[in-house]
């Protein structure tokens, strides 16, 4: 009988003790990060992104927004950000283009709200969780809305923060800021 109550003990604990990765990653509704990419060489203007590396939303290692190697739109979002709610569907569809990588950070959030966003907004773009907005304030930024247009060398080429971006104004700063048609 104690041997039995010792093996249920050690099942509740063991069910107790994980660090909640495994379930978030099994019931994400955004896809699974990039992994780390040589970053290009070549010539760049611009800032360095901050070399910070975040855990992605869906489980697995951290990721680096220096390490995307390949131009990136990166969009800041929170479920309480009005202009973010309105934007994801057309970041989503920039995504679904595949010309570009996109990331979402969800920032100032917890990961039920922001599970709970991707939902309803259907946003399946890979995301990183920065709970307590290290990125945002490496950045010098406060508040949102924040997208990040990131060069292949890892170099912050824009930094929009003004109204939602839509379909026609994400298009336009793809082509501009990053030298990427899109169709």
């Amino acid at each position: 009988m104690l041997a039995v109550a010792a093996a249920l003990s050690a099942l509740v604990l063991a069910a107790c003790s994980g660090t909640g990765d495994e379930r978030a990653q099994e019931s994400s509704p955004f896809a699974a990060c990039p992994p780390a990419a040589p970053t290009s060489t070549a010539p760049a203007g611009g800032t360095p992104v901050p070399d910070i590396a975040l855990d992605c939303f869906a489980g697995g290692p951290r990721v680096s927004l220096r390490t995307l190697g390949r131009p990136a739109v990166v969009n800041f979002f929170a479920s309480w950000c009005a202009p973010c709610r309105a934007e994801l569907p057309a970041v989503q569809r920039l995504a679904d283009t595949g010309q570009v990588l996109v990331l979402g950070v969800v920032t100032r959030d917890t990961r039920s709200a922001a599970a709970d966003l991707a939902t309803e907004t259907g946003v399946r773009f890979p995301a990183v969780f920065d709970p307590d907005q290290a990125l945002l304030a490496r950045l010098g930024r406060t508040a949102l809305p924040v997208t990040l247009f990131v060069d292949a060398t890892g170099r912050i080429a824009h930094v929009h923060t003004d109204a939602a971006l839509s379909d026609a104004t994400l298009t336009q700063l793809v082509r501009d800021k990053l030298h990427v048609d899109l169709p």
